[in-house]
C-alpha cells in the first residue's frame, strides 16, 4: 500500500469540535452536571423539611397535612419524618459534592483511581435505589 493511500483514507483532524463533542469530551461535564442535580435535589429536601410542610406524595398517601397528623398521631412522628427528609438530604449534598471534586481535580488530572472511585460509589449507591 503506497503513502499516498494511506494519508488519502486516514479522516482529516477537525479544528471545530461540535458542542456534543465539547459536552460529553471525556465525561467530567456529565459527573459534574449529576453532581450539581444531586446538590440541588438534598438542597430542595432539607429547605422542604425546614419549611414545615408534608411533600404532596406524604399528604396524598397519609390523607392529611402536617397540622392534622400531629394531632392525630404521635407529634414526634412529623419531627421523624422531618429529620429522615433532612438526612436523606444531607446524603445528597455529600455524594453530589464528592462528585462535583471528583470532576474537578483528581479526574482533571487523569488520575485513575478517580475513574475507579467514582465506578464504585455510583455501583453502591444505584445497587442501594
Amino acid at each position: 500500500m503506497s503513502l499516498e493511500r494511506v494519508f488519502i483514507l486516514q479522516q482529516p483532524m477537525r479544528d471545530d469540535p461540535s458542542l456534543l463533542d465539547v459536552a460529553l469530551g471525556d465525561g467530567r461535564f456529565l459527573i459534574a452536571l449529576t453532581g450539581i442535580a444531586l446538590v440541588l435535589s438534598g438542597g430542595f429536601a432539607i429547605l422542604q423539611s425546614v419549611s414545615g410542610q408534608l411533600l404532596p406524595q406524604d399528604s396524598h398517601a397519609i390523607g392529611m397535612d402536617s397540622a392534622a397528623l400531629m394531632r392525630v398521631a404521635n407529634p414526634r412522628l412529623l419531627g421523624f419524618m422531618f429529620h429522615d427528609r433532612v438526612a436523606y438530604g444531607g446524603t445528597l449534598v455529600s455524594i453530589g459534592t464528592g462528585y462535583l471534586w471528583l470532576a474537578a481535580f483528581p479526574m482533571q488530572t487523569r488520575a485513575a483511581w478517580a475513574w475507579w472511585a467514582l465506578v464504585f460509589r455510583a455501583a453502591s449507591d444505584f445497587s442501594r435505589f
